[in-house]
């Protein structure tokens, strides 16, 4: 019952609309370069793995990862909780060579026979969900070689963590950033990469979008050069980073909790 009133408090948040303009303002240079790389390496994984049915927990982010990436599934679901959010996708479809099948439906509880997606993926979309039950129900879904990807928000990183507080409405009241035990949960279900996104390039980045107008610039190109050396010259950092991209593979057995 917990995950229904989860879920239906995030579709009213959303089919009311948040408030997240000055947000995403904020933050428009810090994830500029990040979104770039990430869009490269979706690309790469999802042209060498089968995709012929994939499922987005969502219904915009297929944009980037799959048409802009050329990749053509033979079926792809889009869905979402909220109907103004699903209407964004269907206006994207519209000027598109992927025609996605849009359906409103609640993620802790797919509407879909077990096994059936190669692939299901999702944009900022399990930190507003009652984990263990979306993840259930994403390894349930999946075939037994399918893969999940998910790009979600650390909540760890002070500058996010501040930016998040003198900017409240624009998020649900669900909405919770991953910390440590989150992570741990998802490693339970999935064995997983993690890219982590997102160290400097936050305080840097607010000041660069103060300085400069296009995102692309040398302050946002060596923060981000240098979030690259740090994760791998001290990947321990990687908690402190704003987002991760998880791509894992469902284990056999759920490990126990700890």
């Amino acid at each position: 019952m917990h995950a229904a009133q989860r879920a239906e408090r995030e579709r009213a948040a959303y089919d009311e609309g948040l408030r997240r303009s000055r947000y995403n303002q904020i933050f428009r240079h810090t994830h500029y370069l990040y979104r770039q790389r990430r869009h490269v390496a979706v690309a790469e994984i999802l042209r060498n793995v089968p995709h012929e049915r994939v499922l987005e927990i969502g219904s915009t982010a297929w944009t980037l990862f799959l048409e802009q990436n050329g990749i053509r599934p033979a079926e792809l679901t889009c869905i979402n909780i909220s109907e103004r959010e699903l209407g964004s996708g269907i206006a994207a479809a519209q000027h598109s060579h992927l025609k996605p099948h849009f359906k409103i439906m609640d993620a802790h509880a797919l509407e879909m026979p077990d096994g059936s997606c190669d692939v299901v993926f999702g944009v900022s979309v399990l930190h507003h969900l009652s984990l263990e039950a979306a993840l259930q129900e994403v390894r349930r879904v999946l075939k037994p070689s399918g893969l999940m990807i998910f790009a979600e928000p650390l909540d760890i990183n002070p500058f996010g963590r501040l930016v998040r507080a003198l900017t409240p409405r624009a998020r649900t009241e669900d909405e919770r950033p991953f910390r440590d035990d989150d992570l741990r949960i998802i490693d339970r279900f999935f064995e997983c990469d993690r890219h982590f996104e997102q160290l400097l390039s936050v305080p840097l980045g607010i000041i660069a979008g103060l300085l400069f107008e296009h995102e692309d610039n040398r302050l946002t190109r060596a923060a981000f050069g240098l979030d690259e050396v740090l994760q791998r010259w001290f990947p321990q950092l990687g908690r402190y980073y704003r987002h991760v991209l998880l791509v894992g593979r469902a284990r056999p057995t759920v490990l126990p909790a700890h």
